[in-house]
Formats: C-alpha cells, sequence, structure tokens
C-alpha cells in the first residue's frame, strides 16, 4: 500500500532510517505460524505490544479490542516484542504514519538484522513483560450487549527504564552512534512522559 514520505529533514533522523533500511530483512518475513504477538493498532504515545496472555486468561481479564494478533517465528518472538515496545519503533513509526494507526504495513517497512545465537532478546523480553504486568491496571466497562468487561491497561511509560535498554541493544545491532542513540532515548520525551489521555488502552 501506499506509505507517505518520511516526515524529517534532519541528518541524524535520515541517518538512524538509512541504517535501519540497510539490515537483512523485512520483519513481516518471520509472520510465519510458529507463534503470535499481539499489538496495539491504535498508539497514541506509545506502541504497545504483548507476547503472554497467561496472566489475563487466569484473571479472567480481556485486552481491548484494538489489540491485534499476529503469527510470527518462535526464533523472532521475543526480537518483535521488545522491536515494538521500543522508542526506536515508535520514532519509525510516526515518521511514516499518520500518527494513529498502525497497520501492518509497518511491518513490511522494517528491517531487522540476522538473530545471532548470543543475544540479549530473551532476557530483556522476560524483563518487560513482566514490568508490564506488574504495572497493569484493570479497568471494569459494562457493554449492553456484553455486560460488565474486565480490562488490562498496560502503561509502558511506567517500564521506561527497561525500554531505554532495550533501545540501548537495539542500537548495537543497528548501528547507531551514541548521539543516535540519545536522540532515540529522548525521542518527544516531554510529550510520552506525561499524563495522557487513555493512554493505558
Amino acid at each position: 500500500g501506499y506509505v507517505s514520505a518520511p516526515k524529517f529533514s534532519d541528518e541524524k533522523s535520515l541517518s538512524i532510517i538509512d541504517k535501519i533500511n540497510l539490515q537483512d530483512k523485512a520483519l513481516s518475513s518471520e509472520f510465519i505460524n510458529e507463534d503470535c504477538f499481539y499489538y496495539h493498532a491504535a498508539p497514541i504515545y506509545w506502541c504497545k505490544a504483548l507476547i503472554d496472555l497467561k496472566p489475563l486468561i487466569k484473571e479472567n481479564l480481556n485486552i481491548a479490542d484494538s489489540y491485534k494478533r499476529k503469527s510470527i517465528s518462535k526464533k523472532y518472538l521475543d526480537f518483535a516484542f521488545i522491536l515494538l515496545n521500543s522508542t526506536l519503533f515508535f520514532f519509525y513509526w510516526i515518521v511514516f504514519s499518520d500518527c494513529y494507526n498502525l497497520t501492518q504495513k509497518y511491518f513490511s517497512l522494517i528491517r531487522v538484522p540476522k538473530l545471532g545465537k548470543e543475544n540479549n532478546y530473551t532476557r530483556l523480553s522476560k524483563k518487560l513483560n513482566s514490568e508490564l504486568y506488574s504495572k497493569m491496571e484493570i479497568a471494569e466497562y459494562y457493554y449492553k450487549n456484553r455486560g460488565n468487561v474486565r480490562f488490562a491497561q498496560f502503561f509502558p511509560k511506567k517500564s521506561k527504564a527497561i525500554i531505554d535498554e532495550i533501545d540501548k541493544v537495539l542500537a548495537k545491532h543497528y548501528g547507531f552512534t551514541d548521539e543516535e542513540l540519545d536522540f532515540i532515548i529522548n525521542y518527544d520525551i516531554k510529550y510520552r512522559m506525561g499524563d495522557e489521555l487513555n493512554e493505558g488502552e
């Protein structure tokens, strides 16, 4: 589908996008039916993804309808989970998108590195998953056709420290300079760390 031209002109942003585009393949090339993740299709200030729904099932909690399921290879599951929750991916999405809809075309656009046997992705994935659930809140809504429904709400901004750690690891694999990493970590930070309305869906 049609993708708009990137919304920036500074050399640092151009360099970051160029280094992403140099990678081996599109993330979507790993979308095979081995495992799955869930992504929030209407981000505001944070792109959100989930991989482990067992705590929700145990507590009879729902996730918002705006979360969509996506199949992925077992090899790239942890990498996709940390990437989609990273500030790097949020920056990438903002640059190319309408700043409202996260559609599958962005998974076809963003390129990812080859994964070696030794990496930090599983450790970071487990750490972030634990963080997201430890800071989760429960909301209850009444629907005429469904009655009372209890929803899990997630607040990635409360896990900024681990997301920064994730961006540091991604920066090494994408070959970013220290200045480019600093740009990513602090990207739009004033607004992203504020009290966003409806941020926790």
